[in-house]
């Protein structure tokens, strides 16, 4: 465990995407099994992180963006509490993303997940292409539109003291090439204990092997003036 935590700093240190946690027990990090963790700094109303699965396919890596409808490498891009995957009108890759509303995570469940031990199959698992959201908190009392994973908006929600309580749900996305799925569970929006904007993201990353998938991706990519303007 203490090699584990050691490890961990080193990456972090290394990396301005990634803010080390002020307590891992209090935020009650897995990052242990077969999963990863990181804590996330998108905290910023205008600009989105973007990431790639590393070159060992078992980490997400911190990546420059130029411009996103002409990248098919990134994966996964988050902003506040939106998030983006490479498909639909976010990307012009295979990405997409699927929730299940009616299974949730926890420290246990989530550590230990497998899809071979699990009730997941290629007819469970539907994923949608990214498409715009409404309602987008933009800071300073503004609200507008933006390309991101509707699907996705239901990994947490505000109460009405503007507390993000996340959900728990177990949600997966599909990596830019379809190779890959990420299973993935966000169980705080306040990895650094304080600000929100900061979430704490748990993952693995499994072979898309035997998940059929369909990269039909009718969903025009758009620029971020055309999301603002749907």
């Amino acid at each position: 465990m203490k090699n584990f935590i050691l490890i961990l700093l080193l990456v972090i240190s290394c990396d301005n995407h990634l803010i080390e946690p002020y307590d891992l027990v209090t935020l009650g990090v897995v990052g242990t099994g077969n999963s990863n963790f990181q804590i996330i700094d998108s905290h910023s109303y205008d600009d989105w992180q973007y990431f790639s699965i590393g070159p060992y396919a078992d980490t997400l890596i911190s990546v420059e963006v130029d411009s996103r409808c002409d990248d098919v490498t990134w994966d996964i891009a988050f902003n506040r509490n939106h998030i983006r995957t490479n498909g639909g009108t976010s990307g012009s890759a295979c990405g997409g993303a699927y929730i299940n509303r009616d299974k949730t995570w926890n420290e246990e469940n989530f550590s230990q997940f497998s899809f071979e031990q699990s009730s997941y199959s290629s007819e469970s698992i539907n994923f949608h292409f990214d498409t715009s959201i409404n309602s987008v908190y933009q800071g300073l009392g503004n609200f507008g539109s933006t390309c991101a994973s509707l699907e996705l908006e239901d990994w947490g929600s505000f109460d009405s003291n503007y507390t993000l309580i996340p959900t728990n749900f177990q949600f997966f996305v599909r990596s830019s090439n379809g190779e890959k799925i990420i299973a993935m569970w966000i169980p705080s929006y306040y990895g650094t204990g304080s600000s929100g904007g900061y979430p704490l993201v748990n993952y693995i990353i499994f072979d898309n092997e035997d998940l059929e998938f369909n990269c039909l991706n009718q969903l025009q990519c758009k620029t971020d003036q055309e999301c603002q303007a749907l």
